[in-house]
């Protein structure tokens, strides 16, 4: 069969049909020759091929020991040797592939043994192996000439199609269909022929398997669980990034600052990023910070965030949130601060104990109690005399965390006048603190008919570690009906005494 034909297009008016497209005009081509060419050339390669070469040993080690990230640089030392001495092979000779058909690998040779190429995703990394697989270098050529071959072949039948587009003779289209039909047999010919010689010129094969993790699998897992309201599959997600700490980082940052992601996933990546507590994470949560365009709730995730990880380059930026417009940024940034733990904010926090915001105060008062600087005594006893229950009960507790002994009888005298609520946090202050002073008045309260004024006199005299504290407590512990209260009471008395209570 003779079929050698070329389309030559014209523009000329006659060469124009009635519906105005230009015409199309068909020449005779040498096709037959080129199959000629190429059964030739598969032959002589199919001859090259069949030569067996030397065998090499080849070793895998990898650059460290902890996991690499997906997407970053891993470095490895391959070792070839050939009879017992080292084989300097070219890098076309190697090829590096994992059991994922998908996972591609390009290895780029840095040094003599010495190899780099960046981890790809994986659909399940919890094997990834690196497979290397060293070719003949005759046989590499031989592949790349056929692949060659492969190319011009296809450009061809994308050059039938594209004329094919063009014509509307029926004939035409059927002979054309032919010609692409021939040269798609001609390609299963040297890829087949390839594939001989793929593996015919192996020389030398190896692998190893390297720890990747991919936190991006597990972000957008999170994201997932969100949207299908599967609680289980968000917690197991943000569980696992929690477990791969600084790793996980980079990624996390970047979705916290990403302002199309739902803001309820921002902070929960934030929380993350706390939890995690890596310095790399304080420039992105910053930028978000001094944001004024982002979402509220985020802002002050990032507020929290940056005192909870303790870098000290948050220090400024979380004090001029004090002065946000959001109350709910600047109680952030008041916790954050205490978080920080830096004597340095304990001045402009006192400044911010007259805040018009309720919740400001509160977290103004904690972020001071957790800095523990003693700067702060005088303004919160201060506020011992404030007409808000809940703000005398958070003075309290700073007090307590910052176990000054000039508290001691401003809280013993919360003891004689304060309510309930009020006398409990003054207990756990006093233990806190420690101070003996309290003893004799907190054995009172043991004495008393409260049980759970009693369960707590136990507990903070259970910290101060006063041994006249401990008659006083086991006549307690036989005393109260409340199970609860009992077992707590036992403990207060394993603590004060170190040994278990045998009554």
């Amino acid at each position: 069969m003779n079929l050698k034909f070329k389309v030559q297009q014209t523009n000329g008016p006659a060469a124009r049909d009635k519906s105005n497209r230009p015409a199309v005009k068909i020449r005779r081509v040498g096709v037959l020759g080129l199959c000629v060419l190429l059964a030739l050339s598969i032959f002589a390669l199919n001859a090259n091929a069949a030569r067996e070469a030397w065998n090499v040993d080849i070793t895998i080690t990898p650059d460290k020991e902890e996991a690499y990230l997906v997407e970053e640089t891993a470095m490895f030392d391959i070792e070839i040797k050939r009879r017992g001495r080292y084989a300097r092979l070219k890098l076309e000779q190697i090829e590096a592939t994992f059991h994922d058909e998908a996972t591609h690998v390009t290895l780029i040779q840095i040094d003599r043994g010495r190899y780099t190429y960046t981890t790809p995703p994986f659909a399940d990394e919890e094997d990834p192996t690196l497979d290397i697989t060293i070719r003949t270098l005759r046989a590499v050529r031989s592949i790349q000439r056929l692949e060659r071959v492969i190319e011009i072949f296809e450009k061809r039948i994308e050059h039938w199609q594209s004329i094919k587009e063009r014509i509307r003779h029926k004939r035409l289209e059927r002979l054309i269909d032919r010609i692409i039909a021939i040269y798609q047999r001609l390609i299963k010919r040297p890829q087949a022929t390839i594939d001989r010689i793929s593996t015919r010129g192996i020389i030398g094969h190896n692998s190893c398997t390297i720890d990747v993790v991919n936190p991006v699998k597990y972000i957008e897992q999170m994201e997932k669980g969100l949207t299908t309201g599967s609680w289980e599959d968000l917690t197991q997600a943000a569980a696992t990034l929690k477990e791969m700490g600084k790793l996980a980082v980079p990624k996390l940052s970047e979705a916290f600052m990403d302002s199309t992601k739902n803001p309820i996933l921002r902070k929960m990546y934030g929380e993350i990023l706390a939890e995690i507590k890596d310095s790399s994470a304080a420039e992105p949560l910053i930028a978000v910070l001094n944001d004024l365009g982002q979402e509220e709730s985020v802002r002050a995730e990032a507020s929290y965030t940056l005192g909870d990880i303790g870098d000290e380059a948050a220090l400024n930026p979380l004090l001029n949130a004090l002065n946000d417009e959001s109350e709910h940024v600047r109680s952030s940034a008041a916790l954050g601060l205490g978080y920080l733990g830096s004597s340095d904010a304990v001045a402009r926090l006192i400044e911010k104990l007259i805040d018009p915001g309720l919740n400001m105060r509160i977290c103004t008062i904690r972020g001071l109690g957790l800095i523990g600087d003693s700067g702060a005594l005088e303004p919160l006893v201060d506020l011992l005399d404030d007409e808000c229950e809940t703000i005398v009960c958070a003075a309290i507790l700073a007090l307590g965390a910052i176990e000054d002994d000039e508290a001691v009888d401003p809280l013993l005298n919360i003891l004689q006048i304060g309510s309930t609520k009020k006398q409990i946090r003054a207990m756990g202050a006093l233990g806190q603190i420690g101070d003996t002073k309290a003893v004799d008045p907190l054995i009172t309260f043991l004495q008393g008919e409260d049980e759970y004024l009693v369960m707590e006199s136990g507990l903070a005299l259970a910290q101060i570690g006063d041994p006249r504290a401990v008659e006083p407590l086991e006549k307690a512990i036989e005393k109260v009906t409340d199970e609860f209260v009992r077992s707590e009471l036992k403990k207060a008395y394993e603590t004060l005494t170190g040994e278990e209570y045998q009554g």
